[in-house]
């Protein structure tokens, strides 16, 4: 038997569990599984011991079955708020209406253990709703062991034995440690959330500044090489005088350093601007045929197992479905390097409206936190190519703009590429 069996909670919570409320499902299953175990003395005793099936027998029975029925009810952590609310309610009714008709004020030590249970459970309500409870209790226990309620309602509780005194004494302390031990407790939780959070936010700055660090080097690494050719050959053409022959050898590379330029400024412009994307259709079979004929020719070595994606349309034009998928798969060839064994596997499938496309390689092994890097402009593990780091950014972005993801995972040996487009299907269109 599993431990979320046994405790009786939902798969989807405890699959999805938050720490903070899933550790709040715990503590009231924990006291629930007490109230329940630790009713059923008393009630023993009261059937087997004083054989008395009164009142005060069917306030037990209800108690437990109230504790029972809840213990197997409250399954996830959205339930714990409501749950404690009724049942802390519902269980202080009964337990005062049971101590105050049973005429001595305390039937059994084990629904004291019931009542400081219900004031450290009161504390999932929070510490202002916790208060009241706890000082009705100790109100009653004052009242009762100093004599006070037998001067005000004699016909209920008789006056205590001078004996008793250290009893209602021990009951008093016993409450006021649960409800400052859960005071604490709760005020320790707190204070470890804020610290959590403040980290949180540190933690977040340094990867905002990280980002704009390693795009403000990818920037000037990316124009200052072909402005440092530019400006190389303008100062060449000021000092010396070139023939024909010389401008039709210089010409090209300087136009291809002012065309280098404007490549990288139209690659910031593209991942930061999603209106001008070109709209289309595309068939999906066609560019996959396309596209692996050049994918294969970068490393004729490696094995490619590309599924065709028969009839299935993308909501992109075709120039743009082509260049996601060769980026995609370029990156996952580069990922493979010189590896013998290296593999490339290519997947669709048809989720809903959208068609997955997986890309499957089994090249080195990537950190799980650089996977959500990949699609961050300049964010490149090949720092000896031109063009670094813009690829994926580009096809992300293209992706983002028709209402797709490109995400990255890791499935064993794996690196798996999962992009989520928009499919096309006429005859919906036209049912429509």
């Amino acid at each position: 038997m599993t431990p979320r069996s046994l405790l009786q909670i939902s798969r989807k919570a405890w699959d999805n569990r938050n720490p903070n409320t899933f550790h709040q499902l715990l503590l009231l299953k924990m006291m629930l599984g007490s109230a329940v175990l630790g009713i059923l003395f008393p009630l023993y005793v009261t059937v087997f011991v004083r054989s008395r099936f009164d009142h005060i027998f069917l306030l037990q029975v209800l108690m437990w079955v109230v504790c029972f029925i809840s213990y197997f009810r409250v399954r996830h952590d959205r339930q714990v708020y409501k749950a404690s609310l009724v049942i802390v309610n519902l269980m202080t009714f009964l337990l005062l209406t049971m101590l105050i008709s049973s005429h001595q004020g305390d039937v059994s030590g084990a629904y004291h253990h019931v009542v400081t249970i219900l004031v450290a459970a009161s504390f999932l309500l929070g510490p202002r709703f916790a208060l009241p409870y706890f000082l009705l209790f100790l109100s009653f226990y004052i009242a009762v062991g100093s004599g006070a309620w037998h001067h005000f309602f004699p016909y209920t509780i008789p006056n205590m034995h001078p004996s008793r005194t250290s009893l209602y004494t021990d009951r008093i302390l016993e409450i006021t440690c649960a409800f400052g031990l859960s005071f604490m407790f709760d005020r320790m939780k707190i204070g470890q959330q804020a610290r959590i959070k403040e980290q949180e936010h540190e933690v977040a700055d340094k990867e905002k500044q990280l980002s704009i660090n390693r795009v403000a080097g990818g920037i000037a690494h990316e124009i200052n090489n072909p402005l440092t050719i530019l400006l190389g050959y303008l100062e060449l053409l000021e000092r010396h005088e070139f023939n024909k022959k010389d401008l039709a050898r210089i010409n090209p590379r300087i136009q291809m350093a002012a065309k280098r330029i404007q490549f990288v400024i139209w690659s910031l412009n593209q991942v930061n601007n999603d209106r001008n994307k070109k709209g289309g259709v595309a068939p999906l079979e066609k560019a996959i045929q396309d596209v692996q004929l050049r994918v294969r020719d970068l490393n004729p070595k490696l094995t490619f197992d590309l599924d065709r994606g028969d009839g299935l349309k993308i909501r992109l034009s075709a120039e743009d479905l082509q260049n996601i998928l060769y980026t995609v798969l370029e990156n996952a060839v580069e990922a493979l390097g010189s590896k013998a064994d290296g593999i490339i596997k290519l997947r669709v499938l048809r989720v809903a409206e959208f068609v997955q496309i997986e890309v499957w390689d089994n090249g080195d092994d990537v950190i799980v936190a650089d996977l959500q890097k990949f699609a961050e402009p300049f964010y490149t593990t090949k720092l000896d190519r031109p063009g670094r780091g813009m690829g994926l950014a580009l096809s992300s972005a293209l992706i983002r703009a028709v209402g797709g993801q490109l995400v990255y995972r890791r499935e064993g040996p794996w690196t798996v590429a999962v992009m989520a487009l928009p499919g096309y299907d006429s005859t919906i269109l036209h049912a429509a």
